[in-house]
């Protein structure tokens, strides 16, 4: 705009001096009235350069106006006169032509003369030419317009700065219309002059304000060169300075703020000029690293709100008072414009350095126990108790323990936070929410550390500091077997035995651990396959063995009480075969079934193995009971691979193994071909004993035979010596009972000794067992191997937590572990039998192998339990004989008497009515051989009316006729009967008919059937010396009784003996009866002798002789036991083989001949006070030369020369014994309770009493 306005003509500045110049641009005729008489117009030329100019004028078509002289030369920097002249052609009219004038360099007149570089083109110069030739009388066109803007205003400026508005004059007219606009000071147009003959023209009005203030002014529009023509226009422009508006009366305030770290504040200023501003924040330098300000420099809008930005950092804590200044210049309409005069405006800020920390409201965190491979989210606050805002950042260190901490040294942080780095306000709190994703199961503890963030000191963050734990637990789904019980088929199981034929160890064991990548791949749901055999993706595979039964017999029922021992729910599942397969369309299939798979199909299809339930759910330390199924249908083996899938957990493939044989078939169940003895020091005087026990599953009594020659091959090899012995290599073992084989284990090196032995089953088939044992090194192992038994130490649990349908009694123990003990010493435990039932019960102990009665005393051995009652039952072990591994399983039987007194009174009315028919029979004409009707179930036993039992009479007298030696002369042979094809329908018939005769008849009645319960006993013996050296600590705890080493010899003397004296006596039959015959005859003349009566009768008055053991013949054969260990050491000989005798039946009581043991009557050890020393710990001493105690000793009293016998401490025992047991008896029959605070009675004082004395 300036470049167009500033040309020298209308504005007194000219940008850029033209070469060739008019003085005027404008030549106005004004309004000529004589056309005749008109004066031209002198216009001047000024050539500007340096060169001299052609100047050449061009006229317009009706030469109505003209220049004379049309051309000329002028010299450099010199000036001509031209005039203009105006010859009208006709009045009453307006004209307007625009002359151009082209100068050029003389020197360019001829191509000639110049060069194509220095060519220059010419010039054009201007000149509107205006004239009117209306007559005074005569009025101009009317003139129509209308403007574009009636009123201008300009925008503010600076002072001496121009503004320009456009301003639009329209002709509404058909005439031309020639306007002018007069010169003003602050105003003006451009073109000023000119005629309108198009229908508008557009007019530049310029503003130059040259004082601070508003200007309002009129502009004049001359039309047609008259006055009344005149149209005002107003005007309007302002000149403006820079003016702002500092907030808060130009102070700042900041909160205070933590040392190193920056505070922004917004600070608002506000244009309230009408001009730009150009703005400049000016700080001062001791101020610079204490405060910014962004923008520092912008330009701010008239009347616009622009908030600047201050950030305070301070370095110290202190208070600090800044005081920056910005610089204020308002802004021009162009960069050509000057600017206004520059504004300074203080500004005061004040901040104060502080310092704060970080705080948790919680200072620990427990995320729980967590799944693996699932989230948990916590929240916690962190809060700043100070008066400034800080910057934190956080850290997570993470520490695993468990067993899995090796491998999760190199995984990831577990604990992830939403919020790492952020802003605290002062005296407020931020919530920080932690997500942990445990990947394995350990203990996860987070430490979670906070840094100080300073940015704008050298150290960019402070030291960590603790801040919060954090706690998790990463966890599988667990479970765990607690207890286990059989019932059925496998009731002759013991709990042991069933815990090993279920390998529980083992499944307890695997479900502890952790399930791997595989495993956790597939859920229930997704665990499926199109093969037939689905894979397995787990290595924790077991067998889980039913035992063995004959065919047709009752199911094998194991119910195993399981318990969630972890902390999250667990959900589990068997799968079979068919509910891991997808069943696919018979197109689909292809190839032949294998062996495998037709065995599985058949045990599928008979549904001969069955797990109830199959699944469920289990909270934290719930527990439930699962029941597992086999039907003995068929004989053989059978095998189905069943999969136990924990979701999101473990899978483990328990083999489900069953046998059923024919019931004349001798078989023997082995679980496994492999049996381990435990290790034994090499060079041990005397070993233990140990057992193998061998499980008779059929219903056949087995004989079975060990061979030995694999032994004598092994002792061959070891230079002659018995490594391994067997003490009882042949026996029979019962139906359904259990039979023990007793090794001995004597390594002559530390290795590992392996040898195959069959043993042979007569009738059946032979089986190749493997026995292994290990020697191991005393002096190198050291205490890395103590001497103690792991059946002492098992895993199967003690308590009863499963019920078994039928059950009546509970054992508060089935397993007692005696631990190790010492030869020649007793102790005893408590269990007790509770009655849950309503029915009075009664029960009966039996061993189940002979060898047992000599080690075990149960007391009482049978008794009655009342409906809800309960019995204590003490169980003492006596260690005599040689050292050896004990792990015996005793039985009680159960009896429901109530059901008995039942069955008593339907066998009374049963043998009753039996006996009715077999003396009273009807003779009828009709047919005198027909037997007598069936009566009805329902009639009296001792009715007249005709019935059948199930032992015919009519069938009687028929066996009586056919074995008359008459009916042989007679009937010699029978006659075949005709051979008859039988069809379905009679065959239909026959079987209903023979239905209808079996519901006529009255069967015998049938005793109810005990159930057994089983009771483990475990101990480990040693010898004294053994003992005192592997546990000496626990030998206090023993009384060593030293009697029974010299009963064990006596007894081995005494069989001797009688093997050489007294061999086995033969008879026959007819001897046997004349033999019960006599004795039969003596016992019945002294049951009629009065004498014999009355003699019985004053024995029995006779008081008990205390003492009796002192007679001078005890005391001699007593008294060397008294002194040393010799005896005690000679009587630790090997006990007598036993396995010549017959094993204990089941039915059979403890008290009968075969079982009966002495009864005990007190669990607790106690040791004498006055206990011999030569209980272990004398020195030997020679037997020579020995006297009597009583005779040596003349010093002695005789008390405490009886204090010395043996016989006296183990009488001291007894008392002890029995009083500790009745004092148990009365507490656990709420007589006395034993754990009351014992209360002293203070009885009234004593009165006084005169004496009766006659002297006072």
């Amino acid at each position: 705009m300036d470049l167009y306005f500033n040309d020298g003509y209308h504005s007194d500045i000219v940008h850029c001096e033209p070469h060739v110049s008019l003085d005027a641009i404008h030549a106005d005729f004004g309004r000529c009235t004589d056309m005749n008489n008109i004066e031209p117009q002198l216009v001047r030329l000024t050539n500007n350069t340096k060169g001299k100019m052609m100047v050449q004028w061009m006229g317009d078509e009706t030469h109505t106006f003209s220049v004379t002289p049309s051309s000329a030369e002028i010299p450099p920097l010199k000036t001509v006169d031209f005039r203009v002249h105006f010859k009208p052609a006709s009045a009453n009219n307006l004209y307007s032509s625009e002359l151009e004038c082209y100068c050029y360099y003389k020197s360019t007149r001829d191509y000639r003369l110049v060069e194509s570089l220095t060519h220059c083109p010419p010039f054009c110069v201007t000149l509107t030419a205006l004239a009117s030739t209306f007559q005074s009388q005569q009025q101009p066109f009317l003139p129509q317009i209308s403007l574009s803007s009636p009123h201008l205003v300009f925008p503010a400026t600076n002072q001496d700065e121009a503004s320009y508005r456009t301003l639009t004059v329209i002709n509404q007219g058909t005439t031309p219309i020639i306007y002018d606009f007069p010169d003003m000071e602050t105003f003006s147009v451009k073109p000023k002059k000119g005629m309108i003959k198009s229908k508008h023209e557009t007019l530049l009005v310029k503003a130059l304000p040259t004082k601070t203030k508003a200007y309002r002014e009129q502009l004049a529009l001359c039309m047609n060169h008259e006055d009344s023509f005149t149209q005002v226009i107003p005007v309007t422009c302002t000149a403006e300075t820079a003016e702002v508006l500092l907030s808060n009366n130009g102070e700042i305030f900041f909160r205070e703020t933590c040392v190193g770290t920056t505070t922004s504040q917004s600070y608002q200023i506000k244009n309230i000029s009408r001009v730009p501003l150009d703005f400049r924040w000016l700080i001062k330098n001791q101020d610079q690293g204490l405060i910014k300000v962004e923008p520092a420099i912008g330009t701010i809008l008239p009347n616009e709100f622009q908030e600047h930005v201050f950030s305070f950092t301070p370095m110290a804590l202190e208070k600090y008072v800044m005081k920056p200044t910005v610089i204020v210049t308002a802004q021009g309409q162009s960069k050509q414009q000057s600017a206004g005069k520059p504004r300074v405006f203080p500004v005061r800020a004040i901040g104060e350095g502080a310092s704060a920390e970080v705080k948790a409201e919680d200072a620990y965190v427990e995320f729980g126990n967590v799944l693996v491979g699932s989230s948990s989210t916590q929240v916690f606050n962190i809060c700043n108790d100070g008066d400034c805002e800080i910057k934190f950042k956080l850290s997570v260190t993470q520490k695993i323990e468990g067993s899995s901490a090796a491998q999760a040294l190199s995984a990831n942080v577990a604990l992830t936070l939403d919020c790492y780095s952020g802003d605290i306000p002062a005296r407020s709190k931020k919530t920080i929410r932690g997500v942990i994703k445990p990947l394995l199961r350990c203990q996860y503890s987070f430490e979670i550390k906070y840094s100080l963030l300073t940015p704008e000191l050298s150290c960019k963050e402070s030291p960590p500091e603790h801040l919060i734990n954090a706690f998790a637990c990463g966890v599988f789904p667990l479970m765990a077997v607690t207890d286990a019980r059989i019932h059925g088929s496998g009731i002759g199981i013991g709990k042991r035995q069933l815990w090993s034929l279920f390998q529980l160890d083992s499944l307890n064991m695997f479900l502890d651990s952790d399930p791997s990548d595989r495993e956790l791949q597939y859920s229930v749901q997704t665990r499926n396959s199109t093969r037939r055999r689905p894979p397995v993706f787990t290595r924790a595979i077991l067998d889980c063995n039913f035992g063995a039964a004959p065919v047709d017999s009752e199911p094998c029922y194991v119910t195993l009480h399981v318990e969630n021992t972890g902390t999250v729910e667990s959900e589990w599942e068997f799968l079979f075969p068919n509910d891991l397969q997808i069943d696919l369309e018979y197109w689909s299939e292809s190839g032949e079934y294998t062996e495998d798979e037709l065995h599985e199909m058949k045990v599928m299809d008979n549904k001969l193995f069955s797990v109830s339930p199959k699944k469920g759910k289990l909270q934290a330390g719930e527990t439930c009971s699962i029941t597992f199924t086999y039907h003995h249908l068929m004989s053989g083996t059978d095998r189905v691979p069943v999969l136990l899938k924990l979701s999101r957990g473990r899978e483990i493939l328990m083999n489900f193994v069953g046998v059923t044989v024919e019931h004349d078939t001798p078989y023997i169940h082995f679980p496994s071909n492999k049996h381990s003895f435990a290790p034994v020091a090499v060079g041990e005087k005397r070993c233990p004993k140990q057992v193998y026990e061998l499980y008779n599953g059929g219903a056949v009594p087995v004989t079975f035979d060990i061979d030995c020659m694999p032994l004598m091959a092994l002792k061959r090899e070891n230079f002659g010596h018995p490594v391994l012995d067997c003490l009882n290599p042949q026996g029979v073992i019962e139906p359904g009972k259990t039979h023990v084989i007793e090794w001995m284990f004597y390594p002559l090196e530390a290795k590992t000794y392996d040898v195959d032995v069959p043993i042979y089953i007569s009738g059946g088939e032979p089986a190749l067992i493997t026995f292994t044992g290990v020697g191991y090194d005393k002096t190198q192992l050291g205490e890395t191997m103590p001497t103690v038994s792991d059946n002492c130490e098992g895993d199967v649990p003690p308590m009863q937590m499963v019920t078994v349908p039928g059950q009546t009694v509970v054992l508060s123990h089935e397993r007692i572990s005696f631990g190790n003990v010492p030869l020649f010493s007793k102790t005893r435990k408590v269990t007790f039998m509770c009655n849950t039932s309503e029915h009075t019960i009664s029960f009966a102990w039996h061993v189940t192998n002979t060898g047992d009665q000599k080690v075990v005393n149960i007391y009482p051995a049978k008794g009655t339990l009342q409906p809800r009652g309960s019995q204590m039952v003490k169980v003492a072990f006596t260690a005599f004989g040689e050292p050896a591994f004990y792990d015996m399983d005793m039985i009680c039987e159960i009896t429901d008497e109530t059901e008995m007194a039942k069955y008593r009174r339907r066998l009374r009315d049963w043998e009753r009515e039996r006996e009715r028919q077999i003396h009273e029979f009807t003779i009828t004409e009709k047919d005198l051989a027909q037997s007598s009707a069936p009566r009805s179930k329902g009639s009296a036993p001792g009715a007249k009316s005709e019935s059948v039992l199930a032992i015919n009479s009519s069938s009687a007298h028929k066996d009586l006729y056919s074995a008359s030696p008459k009916s042989k002369t007679y009937k010699s042979y029978k006659t075949l009967p005709p051979i008859l094809d039988r069809s379905v329908d009679k065959d239909r018939e026959d079987a209903i008919e023979a239905e209808k005769m079996a519901a006529a008849m009255w069967p015998k009645p049938v005793p109810p059937k005990p159930f057994l319960i089983h009771l483990g006993i475990v101990a480990r013996t040693h010898s004294i010396s053994t003992f005192q050296e592997q546990f000496f600590d626990e030998f206090s705890n023993f009384f060593i009784d030293k009697t029974l080493g010299q009963t064990e010899s006596v007894d081995v003397e005494d069989s001797v003996a009688d093997d050489k004296q007294a061999p086995d006596l033969t008879c026959t039959e007819s001897e046997s009866q004349m033999l019960q015959g006599v004795i039969a005859n003596v016992l019945r003349s002294l049951v009629d002798d009065t004498s014999f009566h009355q003699s019985v009768t004053k024995l029995t008055n006779e008081s008990t002789p205390y003492f009796s053991q002192f007679r001078p013949g005890f005391l001699m054969k007593t008294e060397a036991l008294a002194d040393g260990t010799e005896e005690v050491t000679h009587s630790e000989k090997p006990m007598v083989n036993t396995s010549s005798q017959k094993e204990l039946p089941v039915e059979k009581s403890a008290f009968s001949p075969e079982a009966k043991v002495e009864p005990e009557h007190t669990t607790t050890r106690v040791s004498p006070p006055n206990r011999p020393a030569s209980s272990g710990k004398r020195t030997h001493k020679s037997r020579k030369g020995k006297t009597s105690p009583l005779a040596g000793k003349s010093k002695d009293t005789p008390n405490e020369s009886v204090t010395r016998i043996p016989a006296f401490a183990n009488l001291v025992e007894d008392v002890l014994e029995n009083t500790l047991m009745n004092i148990l008896l009365e507490s656990a029959n709420n007589e006395v309770n034993i754990t009351a605070r014992p209360r002293l009675i203070a009885l009234p004082p004593r009165k006084f009493t005169p004496s009766k004395d006659p002297k006072h």
